[in-house]
């Protein structure tokens, strides 16, 4: 009898579909699991490539920068004298430059 009552129709069809529905589940949870590591993995893929043409990108300014100091620094020896196009071209000069630009010194009454 018990096993009669074990196996009764609506009891067995309703752990099935328990079950059908437990594995259909996770199988939805399993193919979004699988899409969301591909579109995390594209998004990687996409921000490498990024980073290299920002390198790339940054690497080429830095090449046109240096040109165009050398450029400016040929520029000024040639229209300044040799100590003067120094004394502007001296860090310590630049750095006091600045620094009074945009540091100034508070002002002092008398």
């Amino acid at each position: 009898m018990l096993v009669g009552n074990y196996f009764q129709k609506h009891d067995f069809f309703d752990q099935c579909g328990q079950f059908v529905s437990f594995i259909l589940k996770n199988k939805e949870i399993y193919h979004m699991q699988i899409y969301v590591d591909f579109l995390s993995r594209k998004c990687r893929i996409c921000t490498y490539r990024l980073d290299f043409l920002w390198q790339f990108q940054a690497r080429e300014e830095k090449l046109d920068m240096e040109a165009l100091q050398s450029s400016n620094k040929r520029i000024l020896f040639n229209l300044l004298p040799a100590h003067v196009a120094m004394h502007f071209l001296d860090n310590q000069f630049r750095n006091n430059l600045v620094n009074k630009m945009f540091f100034p010194e508070p002002f002092l009454a008398d």
